[in-house]
């Protein structure tokens, strides 16, 4: 049979031993560089592989070496910023171990769809990884999700989440959300603002906990939120914008704004510029997360950094100690916190009021 034609289909080690009339363990040994073959033999083997196109099963290969370096990487939808760079920064972390590490990312689709989330989990089950690594999010709470991580830790797998709490003991990495915001207040409070507004997307949304921490900072500092300071919106993007136009509608406008989103300050503060407004001049800004455009943005934005860095190497650090056998303990759980970036959004305020 001409080569090309075998190429059309999926070759097999039978395939190659036939070809070369040898036994599949000799074939299975030369491939994988094992085995007392002759030099003369290897050569013939790898020479047909080629020849015939033979593409090796990387999972069979490493389920007939009795290990298996596969971990896999599953996020909800890949958010631009820093939430992917946490992905990239951990997938180049635990890859420079040693380990394949594959993403899995629900998309738009996956966001909302528990069906196909559990699709996507059970396609990387499929492939037994000795762990996975999970982004947790709201959008990953669902019930049948949870279990099915559960049941793959019960079987023996390997599993270490970051981000919103799993609500199921594992290795886990929580971020403070609240103190991102908390921070951001007490920034402007610091700088002797006392009229300070807040723009979060679902801020009346019952999970939504960083009005809270806003209002705490605000009570340590012996003011009040007004309820017409208070923005909400459907998204970050969109509802900055809106939120820009509310601000410049009102007769007394805050001095100072904290938004819990460094999307939502960028539109927020591209409105109020367009209507005639300076930042920080007229209204100071602070914003959450530290995305990449945040210090190139006019002004650069002060915002409470995301801590990619140090949640990527505390993953990192549970993930490999379980896989190397050096860990042993009950699932360990701890939470990191942000660190203010001053940029030139907000400035100094002296009340006269």
């Amino acid at each position: 049979m001409p080569v090309g034609s075998e190429k059309r289909k999926s070759v097999t080690i039978n395939d190659i031993a036939l070809a070369v009339g040898v036994g599949k363990a000799t074939v299975s040994l030369s491939l994988n560089g094992r085995g007392n073959i002759s030099a003369a033999t290897r050569h013939r083997i790898l020479h047909t592989a080629r020849q015939l196109g033979y593409s090796p099963n990387g999972h069979a290969q490493s389920l007939s070496r009795g290990h298996n370096k596969l971990v896999g990487l599953l996020s909800v939808a890949m958010f631009p910023g820093v939430h992917t760079r946490t992905v990239e920064v951990i997938q180049n972390m635990v890859t420079r171990r040693g380990y394949d590490v594959p993403q899995y990312g629900f998309g738009l689709r996956g966001a909302s769809d528990p069906d196909y989330q559990m699709q996507l989990l059970d396609s990387l089950r499929s492939q037994r990884p000795r762990a996975i690594i999970c982004h947790f999010t709201p959008h990953i709470q669902h019930p049948a999700v949870v279990e099915a991580l559960t049941d793959y830790q019960d079987k023996g797998g390997i599993l270490v989440c970051y981000g919103d709490n799993p609500a199921m003991p594992c290795d886990f990495v929580g971020i403070d959300y609240d103190d991102l915001t908390y921070q951001a207040a007490r920034h402007l409070l610091s700088l002797g603002h006392r009229k300070i507004g807040l723009f979060v997307a679902g801020l009346n949304l019952p999970a939504e906990t960083r009005p809270d921490a806003f209002r705490r900072a605000l009570e340590e500092h012996g003011t009040e939120p007004r309820d017409e300071w208070m923005f909400d919106g459907s998204s970050w993007d969109a509802g900055g914008a809106e939120a820009a136009k509310a601000f410049t509608r009102l007769e007394e406008r805050p001095s100072g704004m904290v938004i819990a989103n460094d999307l939502g300050a960028g539109t927020f503060i591209n409105g109020v510029v367009r209507a005639g407004l300076r930042v920080p001049e007229d209204v100071s800004v602070v914003g959450n997360f530290d995305e990449p455009f945040s210090r190139y943005w006019l002004p650069p934005i002060t915002t409470v950094a995301y801590p990619v860095d140090q949640v990527a190497n505390i993953v990192t650090d549970m993930l490999c100690t379980r896989l190397d056998g050096q860990c042993a303990v009950e699932p360990r759980n701890t939470t990191v916190r942000g660190e203010l970036i001053v940029r030139e959004s907000a400035a100094a305020h002296f009340n006269l009021d």
